[in-house]
């Protein structure tokens, strides 16, 4: 982690993206790997 950085949890960035409009989410989460890929639609 970088000093002042957030890390977004994974509801978080499901709940910002539904906010502005984006729709068809889906969140995986690779925690042994520690990453993380979203795809939505707008």
């Amino acid at each position: 982690m970088i000093e002042g950085m957030h890390t977004y949890t994974p509801e978080e960035i499901r709940l910002h993206l539904t906010n502005v409009g984006f729709h068809d989410l889906n969140v995986t989460v690779n925690e042994e790997k520690r990453w993380l890929c979203v795809t939505a639609k707008k």
